[in-house]
């Protein structure tokens, strides 16, 4: 299916505000995507309070550091 962004009375009628559903693997593909881009601004979040320090680097710590401490 073609990304939609917006659907017709018709549509939403039969298949409701989420449209139609999605196949398996685009749904595992858009969850995968999902955590990358959620690690990837994680990363520059936590790697820029490190580098920068405009406030205590536990109130947002890096992926590095929850992991390092959990291991």
């Amino acid at each position: 299916m073609a990304a939609v962004w917006l659907s017709s009375v018709p549509e939403m009628m039969e298949w409701g505000l989420h449209g139609a559903s999605r196949s398996r693997r685009d749904v595992l593909r858009w969850r995968l995507a999902s955590l990358v881009i959620f690690l990837a601004l994680w990363s520059v979040a936590g790697g820029l309070v490190e580098a920068t320090r405009p406030f205590n680097p536990l109130f947002l710590p890096a992926p590095w550091v929850v992991i390092g401490a959990l291991l």
